[in-house]
């Protein structure tokens, strides 16, 4: 039976626990943003781990001391940086800009990188309502052999999701190898539009 991603709100704290695959622990997000932000990150070939509310800071900002916890720090192969997730309506007042700047300067001066994410980046098109249908399908691993076979017999792919959902009935693969393919990136298909039956499908590049 397939697993759903582990995603318990907490009516108190409202606070989220994700249950990432990429780094095979549960992280605590503070809102949805946060937690479909980390979507983002699971399908992201080119990052190789993260973790929220990584470290606390101590800085000074308008003549008092303040602390601040970034909400993720994002490692690639030879770099890390920290974001702060947000809504993009909360981040055009002249506190949070200058929040932001002061922020900004301070990592600077330790040689981090501090970036913005909105919500304009996170929903961008069809892209997160795609990523939780895929989820739940890293939860199992690919069966070896059938991936094999499936290589070995279809080594370019172009053709319509439901073609190739067609096939794979025929050659008696069960329902859910179809979308482990793409979970895994096995297949290559436009993430910004809702996955239906005549999308097309590619081999992976």
């Amino acid at each position: 039976m397939l697993k759903r991603p582990l995603e318990r709100t907490s009516p108190v704290k409202k606070i989220t626990m994700f249950s990432s695959v990429k780094c095979n622990r549960v992280f605590f997000c503070e809102s949805a943003l946060e937690v479909n932000a980390l979507l983002w990150l699971e399908f992201d070939d080119a990052i190789t781990y993260y973790e929220t509310q990584p470290d606390s800071f101590e800085y000074y900002f308008q003549g008092r001391k303040r602390r601040y916890t970034p909400d993720l720090r994002v490692f690639q192969e030879e770099k890390s940086n920290l974001e702060e997730i947000k809504p993009f309506s909360k981040c055009q007042s002249d506190d949070f800009k200058l929040k932001y700047g002061a922020l900004t300067h301070l990592f600077s001066s330790m040689g981090e990188t501090l970036s913005l994410t909105t919500d304009r980046e996170v929903y961008v098109g069809d892209a997160v309502s795609n990523f939780r249908l895929l989820y739940r399908y890293l939860s199992e691993p690919l069966n070896s052999n059938q991936l094999d076979r499936f290589q070995a017999k279809h080594s370019t792919i172009n053709m319509s999701w439901e073609e190739l959902k067609h096939r794979l009935h025929e050659c008696r693969y069960p329902p859910t190898f179809a979308f482990q393919l793409l979970a895994y990136g096995y297949l290559d298909y436009d993430y910004l539009k809702h996955i239906s039956n005549a999308m097309e499908v590619t081999s992976a590049s």
